[in-house]
């Protein structure tokens, strides 16, 4: 892996994980800052052990796509509705490939959307797991008044102490 990877890569996860946005410079420079050469380089060997690249880009990226598709519609999702979903996809590109040099992959390929595929879909995707929630009630007609008369409240409780 290219030493920029590894930072952009570690950024991503990071983001996707905590649901947050960091630069990859910030993990740079904390890496930097506080880890020797040594645990460096042992981070970085663990981090390309552990977490698989995408055997079928295609499909992911066309697996992606239907996901945020159905997450805008508010479907919800079943861990079994996507693994049927990426077999869809996989066998229409298998068929696709017979045509076309670039699919060729697909044809001689197998493809299983295990549990444990699914799983690091999942994790390079940035895609969590979300329960449908209810709507919110509406604000109050005088929400500004009330929200300036808090503030205000604050300001006092702060300069009394």
């Amino acid at each position: 892996m290219k030493e920029t990877g590894f930072y952009e890569e570690a950024a991503q996860r990071f983001n996707s994980h905590f649901e947050k946005t960091i630069d990859e410079s910030y993990i740079r420079r904390w890496v930097s800052e506080q880890l020797t050469e040594e645990e460096i380089e042992n981070i970085k060997k663990q981090f390309k052990r552990t977490f698989r690249q995408e055997q079928y880009p295609e499909m992911e990226d066309k697996l992606k796509i239907w996901f945020q598709e159905q997450r805008e519609r508010k479907v919800a999702l079943t861990l079994k509705m996507i693994q049927k979903e990426a077999l869809v996809i996989f066998n229409s590109l298998k068929e696709a490939g017979k045509n076309d040099v670039k699919l060729s992959k697909y044809v001689k390929g197998e493809f299983k959307a295990s549990v444990g595929w699914l799983r690091r879909f999942r994790r390079r995707a940035g895609i969590s797991r979300r329960m449908g929630t209810h709507t919110a009630s509406k604000l109050a007609e005088n929400y500004s008044e009330q929200m300036s008369q808090f503030l205000m409240d604050i300001k006092l409780i702060r300069l009394s102490f």
